[in-house]
């Protein structure tokens, strides 16, 4: 044993060597990774059409992508542990269609970076039905023959007698014919758009003195909208919505430098000048789409021909390019006796000087801007074959040369007159002064289809409104402090307009304002407000300021010796000066606010809230519009935490709002004997029988009423290791609008012969909006994470989710894509319509994630 000891000993002798140093890197890193999926539960219809009681997905999409399928979310960071350096960069929802990317990277104290790049989808429907393919900015029929099919099965050719029982009948084969092709040929089409955005900020402070920054974006949208297409010139023509074509670019860029320094009296100051711009661009000057209700190839006739002209083809313009630029400058500096100046002024030019499209696509329809107005007819009359209303020669101008400049100046003056009492004057002037060239247009094309001035005289001539206003605000507050539990505070304003080419010349509001905190005890705080405003127009005059120059309609002694006066309503395109518009007419504003919060026990609260706002519009005799308009909005939070691991949150809030309107077809309310008129038509079975039924001014009271619930709960079962979560919302809307006449009675609708019977009120509109959300999330015990041979935290997420919106509204519940055999009104008979809106979904999804953070 002894040679085997002795080997030992040896051995024991030997030196070991020592493991290495831990090396601290000159980096630091922390980063997070959630991978997972999502389904659906219950199979939710994606386009159903309402008027099958169907549901649809486009409302739970609007904003977002929620498809099922797999989903992450990602977050990296890098810096210098000298805190000198630092790299971040996240992402959201890669591969959907509301995905976000951003990269920031930094210098501390010196240079900032940020880049960008995000999608935002908004969603109107899945569930429209469309009769076209769009090529570009080409609308085209999918069916070309359609349009011939419609002409001749039914009945040849296109009813254009509806007001005698034996056109309705007629009418009726015909519209069963029309509708079933149409139903034969609508494909469904989803309507939509989608916004990228690329944007870059730039930060730059070279000393501490300067701060110089850029930025720049650029976002693209592209997909379609809803739009409405008339082929003729009245309401009983061809018709059709469609899902117009979108595709345009906004690109916004700006720098600004800034400088704090010193001033001469020995405080501190600030300047900053800044330059800001903004370019849009539509690749389409316009879109172009086929009449379904022609005859093949555009050539035969159309739906409404015989009585009046219709349109084989439609040009529909959209927003045109324009550009802004501009320029800003503040400084804001320290003054003596314990004040300080702030004071802004910008400016900006706005541009647009695109083409003019032609008044039609269509060759064959003329214009005659040289008609002369005959008192003896009470038409214009026209002479020769009319200039080609295709032709840009016809336009009164090439383009608009648009041009509206902005001058913005604000001032503000800050007081600290004691420790307990401070002020503030301010003083802000606004100028939109358009200076775009009054444009005159002696006739014009009506729906691509024939002459406004040879349809009806009230259309042309026609003055586009230049409108311009400036705005001026002046303001005194004042707050103090009495106490260290009290706060005070008044305020007076004075905002007033003075514009260009609307109703009002003028108009002048002044409002007085009062608000106070109280905190009695340490455990409640109280806070009020009360403001009361007064606005008075000055010279409202709709006919002499905007109405008898913008349709200039001659009277039936035009143009006789001594006679210059022109036509107003309702014997012209003008509305009736007796309608006042509600963003101008005079007008007393109450207000009030108050919030308390309430520690009834420790880590419970309990907070109610009352918002309530009055307008009172004051129309005299003979005027029309809005009279009222009444919100409240009462609600209680309760927040209760009974232990660091369980937290409960309830809310509830009732809104309400009230509106009262004074409407009339006359010039005069409000009703009397006097005032009355006869409405066309009454009986429901004659033809042609005087009407016995009154019709006159009216009056409907619009309320809205919503109650919102919401509760959650939230319960760390193991502490940092198992939490769950559970979330109930549920708002309830409804709104009501009955109509009265001002002899008592109510609506009327009309029969497919033209009559008008008495009719119920008109059916409320409901939303019901519920979602139901629970969560559950286990982290996993570090150890584990750890003997996995990863670092940082693991953890486990599981979410299930009901969501459900139902509404009930009598304009869309309707809605299918030929509605004749729905109204039995001429108005519709060639009528062909998207139905797509429909905001009705019922989805329960179930989603799981496994998160990493290090």
């Amino acid at each position: 044993m002894a040679p085997m000891q002795g080997a030992l000993a040896a051995d024991a002798d030997i030196a070991l060597k020592a493991p290495p140093p831990a090396v601290e890197l000159p980096w630091w890193t922390h980063g997070f990774v959630e991978l997972g999926g999502r389904g659906f539960l219950n199979d939710p219809t994606y386009g159903g059409h309402i008027v099958n009681g169907q549901g649809s997905l486009a409302k739970f999409y609007e904003y977002r992508d929620l498809r099922p399928g797999p989903f992450g979310d990602f977050n990296v960071a890098t810096g210098s542990r000298n805190g000198l350096y630092e790299i971040d960069a996240w992402g959201f929802n890669p591969g959907y269609r509301d995905q976000a990317y951003n990269a920031y990277l930094s210098k501390a104290g010196e240079q900032y970076l940020n880049l960008e790049w995000d999608q935002t989808p908004h969603v109107y429907s899945t569930s429209s039905s469309t009769l076209f393919n769009t090529n570009g900015n080409a609308l085209t029929l999918a069916n070309p023959n359609i349009g011939h099919q419609m002409f001749t099965q039914g009945g040849a050719g296109w009813p254009t007698v509806f007001n005698t029982p034996a056109g309705v009948t007629a009418f009726n084969t015909k519209a069963a014919a029309v509708s079933t092709i149409i139903n034969q040929n609508v494909h469904p089409t989803d309507i939509g758009i989608l916004r990228d955005t690329a944007s870059v900020d730039y930060r730059y402070t070279p000393t501490d003195n300067w701060d110089i920054k850029a930025n720049y974006s650029n976002m693209r949208r592209t997909g379609s909208q809803v739009d409405s297409v008339l082929f003729t010139a009245t309401n009983t023509g061809s018709r059709v919505d469609v899902a117009k074509p979108v595709s345009d670019r906004t690109q916004n860029f700006g720098v600004n430098g800034e400088y704090i320094g010193t001033s001469a009296w020995g405080q501190k100051f600030n300047a900053m000048v800044g330059y800001n711009g903004s370019v849009y661009t539509d690749d389409f000057s316009g879109y172009t789409v086929q009449n379904p209700f022609c005859d093949t190839g555009f050539t035969g006739a159309c739906a409404g021909a015989g009585t009046t002209a219709t349109a084989p083809l439609a040009q529909m313009s959209t927003p045109p390019s324009n550009q802004m630029n501009g320029i800003t400058g503040t400084f804001g500096a320290d003054l003596p006796v314990n004040s300080r100046y702030m004071g802004t002024v910008s400016y900006s030019g706005m541009r647009q000087n695109d083409q003019f499209l032609p008044f039609t696509i269509n060759p064959g329809v003329n214009l005659f801007p040289n008609a002369v107005w005959n008192p003896v007819t009470q038409k214009f009359t026209t002479t020769g074959t009319g200039v080609p209303g295709n032709s840009l020669a016809s336009l009164p101008a090439q383009s608009l040369n648009g041009s509206i400049n902005t001058l913005l100046i604000n001032n503000v003056v800050t007081t600290q007159v004691t420790s307990d009492l401070k002020t503030k004057v301010s003083y802000r002037y606004y100028d939109y002064d358009n200076q775009t060239p009054q444009l005159q247009i002696s006739d014009w094309i009506i729906a691509d289809a024939t002459s406004a001035k040879t349809t009806t005289n009230s259309y042309a001539p026609v003055n586009p409104l230049m409108v311009g206003y400036i705005k001026q605000n002046g303001a005194a507050e004042a707050t103090y402090r009495p106490v260290n539990s009290v706060n005070l505070g008044a305020s007076y304003g004075v905002e007033h307009y003075d514009f260009t080419r609307f109703d009002a010349a003028a108009t002048t509001e002044n409002t007085v304002k009062f608000y106070a905190d109280w905190k009695p005890a340490s455990w409640v705080t109280a806070r009020a407000s009360a403001s009361y405003g007064e606005r008075r127009a000055g010279d409202y005059d709709y006919l002499g300021n905007v109405g008898m120059f913008q349709w200039p309609v001659p009277n039936k002694n035009f143009g006789q010796p001594g006679t210059t006066v022109l036509t107003p309503f309702p014997n012209s395109t003008n509305y009736s000066e007796a309608y006042r518009q509600f963003y101008l007419d005079d007008r007393n504003r109450s207000q009030a606010k108050f919030q308390i919060d309430i520690d009834v026990i420790r880590n419970f609260t309990v907070t109610p809230t009352i918002n309530i706002r009055n307008d009172g519009f004051l129309l005299t005799q003979n005027e029309l519009g809005l009279t009222k308009d009444n919100s409240t909005a009462v609600g209680v939070e309760l927040a209760y935490a009974t232990t660091p691991d369980l937290r409960f949150l309830f809310s509830y809030m009732n809104e309400q709002r009230n509106q009262q309107q004074l409407v009339s077809s006359t010039n005069l309310a409000p009703y009397t004997a006097a005032t009355s008129y006869i409405c066309p038509n009454t009986s429901p079975n004659g033809i042609g029988v005087t009407a016995t039924y009154n019709c006159q001014s009216y009056s409907s009271s619009i309320s809205d009423r919503v109650n919102t619930f919401i509760f959650g709960v939230n319960y760390a079962v193991i502490p940092q290791r198992v939490e769950l979560g559970l979330n109930y919302t549920l708002s309830m809307g409804k709104n009501s609008s009955p109509l009265f006449m001002q002899d008592g009675t109510g609506p009327v609708i009309s029969n497919a012969l033209g009559n008008n019977i008495a009719a119920g009120q008109f059916p409320d509109v409901t939303t019901t909006f519920q979602r139901l959300e629970a969560n559950a999330k286990y982290t996993l015990d570090p150890d584990l994470v750890h003997s996995l041979g990863w670092t940082g935290g693991v953890s486990l997420k599981l979410r299930y989710a009901w969501e459900r919106n139902s509404v009930t509204n009598w304009n869309t519940d309707l809605m299918q894509p030929y509605m004749y055999q729905t109204l039995m009104q001429s108005q519709v008979a060639f009528y062909q319509a998207l139905a797509g809106n429909n905001p009705n979904y019922n989805v329960h999804m179930l989603g799981g994630t496994i998160a990493w953070a290090w």
